[in-house]
């Protein structure tokens, strides 16, 4: 049975190999591909010219293959192009299964599509249109009230959703159709050695303070901003010791800017992307302390990685993050957030980090990747079985 994936996630193709941060080839070689046969892929998509190769996560490999004629095009572009509809039109009529990930334009178009020949789909949400269209400039205010509404209608009649959350996305997006929850993290095996060193590296910590965001850096509901508008204040404040690196992909210039607004130009470090397994090593080995500081996320799966490493997480009250971190390191984005930041920061003590570092390592078993996974067949051959009927 082959199997047609979905999502607006931008890709790029270098020497007939793509790549697509996030997605590195064992998510399907890991995920879908003991399942399905082959898996046909449908992403934004360019060709480029820089070698991607240690810097994105390489995405193609045997039995995984992308339709490239997609393209690169703006979110609403989708529905009006006779073009890509056609593409989609074609792919799933030639493969078997469809997952489309949500919220995304070219996710919505998909299913357009697959009611029109009654063709079983699966969702898998993973963030909130609202939150994430909300949050994106003028243009997105005017199109989040139509993507919440068309999401939570595509969601509710849907026969098959993997929700990445507990209980958040289910509460905004009921459907009634056979659902479970699935957090897109990877963690093995965690390692009581990497408790132990964090526990060694709270001791040793001196003046400075490491933060750290994972997230695409031209994306300005990741709200990175906040973090540097509360480090100017702190400056002013008297309180120098933090440095925050910048970890993700896109156009660095605005955070630029923000940093040499609020006068914090040399306490911030913007990294460029990383590959995924070096991701873990960043955090393992520089940080101090993750930040989430969004205004949109699903489940974010960065948080849940460093707390498999032990280290004390500070995030927004949007969407999943409250069901992962200790109230007391989460601040409200309806409030001043660089305020509610500066404030957390201050209180930073060892005793509070060692304290943080023991539960979130705690939490993160729940997240176990095995457990996880063994949830993922259980629904993916139930909805197998489920086109098969339908046949």
């Amino acid at each position: 049975m082959n199997l047609m994936f979905v999502h607006d996630v931008r890709s790029e193709t270098y020497n007939e190999e793509t790549f697509a941060r996030s997605y590195g080839y064992k998510i399907w070689e890991e995920r879908y591909l003991p399942v399905f046969n082959k898996i046909n892929v449908c992403f934004r998509n360019k060709d480029t010219n820089v070698d991607l190769n240690g810097i994105s996560d390489k995405s193609s490999g045997p039995k995984v293959f992308f339709d490239k004629r997609i393209g690169m095009f703006k979110g609403p572009d989708v529905f009006f192009s006779r073009r890509i509809k056609n593409i989609l039109r074609e792919n799933i009529r030639n493969n078997d299964a469809v997952i489309v990930r949500l919220d995304s334009f070219l996710g919505l178009q998909t299913i357009s599509e697959c009611r029109k020949i009654n063709k079983p789909y699966m969702i898998e949400l993973v963030g909130c249109a609202w939150d994430s269209f909300w949050n994106h400039g003028f243009l997105g205010k005017i199109l989040a009230p139509y993507l919440f509404l068309k999401t939570k209608i595509e969601v509710k009649r849907a026969p098959f959703v993997v929700y990445v959350t507990r209980e958040f996305l289910q509460k905004r997006y009921p459907t009634k159709g056979i659902s479970t929850n699935i957090s897109n993290v990877k963690i093995s095996k965690q390692k009581e050695s990497d408790l132990n060193g964090r526990i060694e590296k709270i001791s040793r910590l001196g003046n400075k303070i490491i933060l750290g965001t994972a997230a695409n850096v031209d994306v300005k509901y990741k709200g990175q901003k906040f973090v540097i508008e509360a480090l100017g204040r702190l400056k002013k404040q008297g309180y120098t010791q933090f440095e925050y690196q910048i970890l993700g992909p896109g156009d660095q210039r605005y955070l630029l800017d923000m940093a040499r607004k609020f006068g914090v130009e040399n306490q911030i470090k913007l990294l460029g992307s990383y590959p995924h397994e070096k991701v873990f090593e960043w955090m393992r080995n520089e940080l101090d302390v993750y930040i989430q500081p969004s205004l949109q996320e699903g489940l974010p799966r960065a948080v849940i990685e460093a707390m498999s490493l032990g280290v004390p997480c500070i995030g927004s009250d949007v969407a999943g993050i409250p069901e992962l971190l200790d109230k007391k390191w989460v601040f409200s984005r309806k409030k001043d957030k660089a305020n509610e930041i500066s404030k957390l920061l201050k209180k930073i003590s060892k005793e509070e980090l060692k304290v943080q570092a023991i539960r979130n390592f705690k939490t993160a078993e729940e997240y176990d990747y095995n457990f996880l996974l063994d949830k993922r067949f259980k629904i993916l051959e139930k909805y197998k079985d489920f086109i098969r009927r339908e046949k």
